[in-house]
């Protein structure tokens, strides 16, 4: 849409989602954690949109995460 719009197609705009937005926040929230990376996390809720995203981004950085899920 921004692409497609006369005033704002050479704009350098950027757009986020809530669920980006969210995944953000948590993470950073968890990263600022002091010890974090020798206790890891345990992560309830993994297998939604903003939590995979959490803890793949956790993981690439080193953190040992602690997945509770339900199976199926």
């Amino acid at each position: 849409m921004i692409s497609a719009d006369p005033e704002l197609k050479d704009k350098n705009i950027r757009v986020w989602t809530g669920d980006t937005l969210t995944a953000a926040s948590i993470y950073h929230q968890l990263m600022a954690l002091p010890d974090l990376a020798s206790h890891g996390v345990y992560y309830i809720g993994a297998n939604g949109k903003i939590g995979s995203a959490v803890v793949q981004r956790l993981v690439k950085h080193g953190v040992k995460v602690h997945i509770c899920a339900r199976m199926a």
